[in-house]
This record gives C-alpha cells, structure tokens and sequence, in this order.
C-alpha cells in the first residue's frame, strides 16, 4: 500500500514545486500570480480579462489587481476592445514579454530537474494520472 496518504504526496509536490520556482520567480523582479498571467499572455496576447480569469484559473478580483499593477509596471499596454468598449485587450509590451520568455525558460529548466530519471513513457503516464486526478476532483458534486 501507500506509505504516505496520497493528499500528503501532493501537497509536498505542491509545496516542492512552489519552493524551488519562487526564489527564481523573485530574482527577476515578479511577485506571484504575475508569472501565469504573462505565460498566458505569452500564448494568447491581446486577451480580454475575463479569458485570462478562465485560463490562469484565478479569480476575477485578483487577476483585476494583478492586470493594474502590471501595467503600471509597464509589462502589459490594455486597448479597448473594437466592438465591446467595456472590454480592454490585455497586450504584452517589449518588456512584459522578455519578462514572459524568462519565465518560460525558468518553468521548462524546472520542469527537466522535477522529471530528471523518469523516461518518456513514464513522463506520459505522470501526465495522464494527473490529469485523471483533477478531472476527478473537478467534477460536479
């Protein structure tokens, strides 16, 4: 069976993941939430709030605080959206997506040192349990 209850497991993923990034993450000036929100910008530049909200999976409040204080930050520019003036694009600047490749490169250094000794096949299965897992935990009570 299981030494450890599989919750503990992975929380101390979590927590490993979380301690190793954090310090790298400071290091080039960013606070948290901030490094997601460029990754996603990174794949979909020009996005409104609310499909940042969705992507990032972070709350409506926060990814409002966080798009303010990026921008004043000079990382992303906001232009109002052609058909809906409500809504603003969220666009990376020159800095904002230096910043964003850094981050890239961080998370991808980070990812090869979390799978180190665990081959392709195994690598996939990982991916595919944990996928399983969310999707289970996701799922309507």
């Amino acid at each position: 069976g299981m030494k450890k209850p599989f919750h503990l497991m992975i929380f101390r993923v979590y927590q490993s993941h979380r301690n190793h990034l954090r310090p790298r993450i400071r290091e080039i000036g960013l606070s948290s939430g901030q490094p997601k929100i460029l990754l996603y910008l990174l794949e979909h530049d020009g996005a409104m709030a609310r499909e940042i909200t969705e992507g990032c999976v972070l709350d409506k409040s926060t990814v409002t605080s966080l798009l303010a204080r990026m921008a004043q930050q000079e990382l992303i520019v906001r232009h109002p959206h052609a058909r809906d003036r409500r809504a603003a694009m969220t666009y990376l600047t020159e800095k904002g997506r230096a910043l964003a490749e850094e981050v890239h490169d961080i998370c991808r250094r980070s990812d090869e040192r979390a799978l180190r000794g665990i081959d392709a096949q195994e690598r996939q299965t990982l991916v595919r349990l944990l996928r399983q897992v969310s999707a289970n935990l996701e799922e309507p009570v």
